[in-house]
């Protein structure tokens, strides 16, 4: 579901960010440069003004006009989800109710002044479309879905009557899906039996800047791929810092949550590097079970203890922050050992990368790709370069110089644009293909009607062009091709939308 909120300037704190947008703007009105350098900086002025323009003459009956706009964004949704790894959540249930002012907060515009509802916890199940915004008839006028009916005529013709998780904000907990069940089993229940629209809650803490939400309106928000642009974020660090929070309470980004994640990264890294090398370098001779000394047995006691308490975290409503203490605690342990065997500092690697791989850490499961970061760019912003030698040998540990910096540079620049290169291709094909499917809804009869041709046959094929030449047979049968194939094209999307 998409939500298209206009930005209001009705603070001191918006205002000075208008303001600095609108420097923003003035200054690339200036110089425009590119083009999507230009919409990215001019984005929040010129949209509200030309929404607030021409936005009320929207055709209400064009949907394909707002199905294309919440596809952009479905789109751009899935592909950062796929850059963080992501994976389902797990169930919880906790609902507040006959909370007014929370009821206030949901309905808006609907709970406020002077209202027709009957009694006030009645909710919106349609609404009449304002000009600009998408319509459909209906019995009740020309209108649109309430909020609440939207979600959960979605949800039951996705999924059916009964849902196993629902997950969302915690700010959605009521009245939206208070609202939701309401409306979602008074339709699916019947006088001899109710159903239980959902069966688990989850809901997730807000994202917090300097004590308020991370939201549009406030301008104090950023995108995930903006987040990972910069070098010093990874997927993997990003998703470090959130499971070293709670999921159900809010994250509040500061500087010493900051130093915390890429505290624990390294200290990973570290260890990831300490295990790798034991494993490259393991004697074959020495491969045979060997005699366990007594850090091993304790470190091998606490391997053990550390499984049960994970498994007790997980079980308490999935208590990440307590798996990833618990993980920083056994390698403390494994750092403090000085005598340890290569079979169990192995054998707790194995069980870390376990752990970290299904926490999203690590999709591979592969040891070299958790020390990446730590040689690529912590070392490298250190000073520090490590390279591979040959006959099994460490890396050889080297400050960095000129020659490295300009090597690196070049490698860097030819990625940047091989990366460029490829963007480019898949923005044409993804434009071949729009313009392909644009052209598969054209019926074949109406593919030739345009100024360059005066007369048709009954199929819509030119008979005569606009010069009043009739057409020639050459050209005819490039032309009666062309229509074959549009018309098998717009067949089979005739048949797609009817199966749909």
């Amino acid at each position: 579901m998409l939500i298209w909120a206009m930005p209001r300037i009705t603070s001191r704190r918006t205002s000075f960010v208008a303001s600095w947008r609108t420097t923003s703007a003035a200054e690339v009105l200036r110089a425009p440069g590119k083009l999507p350098e230009f919409f990215a900086k001019t984005d929040d002025i010129l949209r509200p003004y030309l929404d607030a323009l021409h936005g009320a003459d929207v055709d209400s009956n064009n949907h394909k006009i707002y199905l294309e706009l919440t596809q952009t964004f479905e789109r751009r949704f899935f592909e950062d989800m796929n850059a963080l790894n992501v994976l389902p959540p797990r169930p919880t249930d906790s609902r507040d109710r006959n909370d007014r002012v929370l009821q206030a907060d949901g309905e808006g515009s609907l709970s406020k002044g002077k209202s027709m509802k009957r009694n006030e916890n009645d909710f919106a199940l349609w609404k009449a479309s304002k000009p600009g915004e998408p319509a459909w008839p209906s019995r009740w006028g020309h209108g649109r879905p309430g909020w609440h009916i939207e979600c959960s005529a979605m949800a039951s013709d996705a999924i059916g009557k009964t849902i196993d998780i629902h997950s969302g904000g915690i700010d959605l907990r009521f009245p939206h899906h208070d609202n939701e069940l309401a409306q979602s089993e008074a339709y699916w229940s019947t006088p001899d039996c109710h159903v239980q629209w959902t069966n688990y809650f989850i809901h997730i803490g807000q994202l917090r800047f300097r004590g308020l939400k991370m939201s549009k309106s406030l301008k104090n928000y950023t995108t995930i791929r903006a987040f990972l642009s910069q070098k010093e974020w990874s997927a993997r660090s990003l998703r470090i810092c959130f499971l070293l929070v709670p999921w159900q309470d809010g994250i509040e980004v500061t500087d010493e949550l900051m130093k915390a994640t890429f505290g624990w990264e390294g200290k990973l890294n570290n260890f990831f590097l300490k295990s790798l090398d034991r494993e490259k370098h393991l004697n074959p001779k020495n491969s045979r079970i060997q005699e366990l000394g007594v850090e091993d047995q304790q470190l091998l006691s606490a391997l053990d203890k550390a499984k049960g308490d994970v498994d007790t975290a997980l079980c308490d409503s999935f208590n990440t922050s307590a798996v990833m203490r618990i993980l920083s605690d056994l390698v403390t342990e494994f750092n403090s050992a000085e005598a340890l065997s290569d079979q169990t500092a192995i054998l707790l690697a194995q069980w870390v990368t376990r752990i970290v791989t299904i926490f999203g850490l690590d999709p591979e499961g592969d040891l070299l790709a958790l020390c990446d970061q730590l040689r690529d760019v912590h070392l490298w912003n250190l000073g520090i370069y490590l390279e591979d030698r040959n006959n099994s040998q460490p890396a050889l540990v080297r400050p960095l110089d000129k020659l490295l910096i300009e090597a690196r540079a070049e490698q860097e620049a030819a990625h940047a644009a091989k990366a460029k290169a490829k963007l480019e291709q898949e923005a044409r094909e993804a434009e071949r293909d729009r313009e392909l499917r644009e052209r598969t809804m054209v019926d074949p009869l109406l593919m030739f009607k345009i100024s360059e041709y005066l007369e048709w046959d009954k199929n819509g094929i030119p008979t005569v062009d606009a010069a009043g030449n009739v057409v020639s047979k050459n050209k005819l049968k490039k032309l009666v091709r062309e229509w074959e194939k549009q018309k098998k094209r717009h067949e089979e999307w005739l048949v797609m939308q009817q199966t749909a």
